[in-house]
């Protein structure tokens, strides 16, 4: 299966369930359950430090964390970091985000 294909399923497949919340005068963004945050004084960069922490996760996880046992099951979010590109990353951390500020008529960054 090609790349591009696979990040779609595995977008569609696993939604996201990253929260961004406000914290000392910026943003943190995590997602629970997987050792990886960022942090900054914009929602913006705070979802652009989430996604470089996770490009690191996936290489530290092909690297060694494959072994680990409580990082074993986070295989198809490594698979699904390395089939997607920055933009397609991004859109799948805040997609549950946007949904719910659509369903509540308001922005998602509010």
């Amino acid at each position: 299966m090609p790349a591009d294909a696979l990040g779609e399923q595995l977008r569609r497949l696993m939604p996201s369930s990253a929260v961004v919340v406000p914290e000392g005068g910026g943003w943190a963004a995590l997602i629970p359950g997987v050792p990886v945050h960022g942090d900054a004084d914009t929602f913006d960069d705070a979802i652009d430090d989430l996604l470089n922490a996770l490009r690191e996760y996936a290489e530290d996880w092909n690297d060694r964390l494959h072994a680990v046992p409580n990082h074993v099951q986070n295989r198809s979010l490594v698979e699904l970091v390395e089939c997607s590109d920055d933009d397609q990353l991004r859109e799948w951390l805040l997609a549950r985000r946007q949904s719910a500020g659509a369903a509540a008529g308001v922005l998602a960054r509010a």
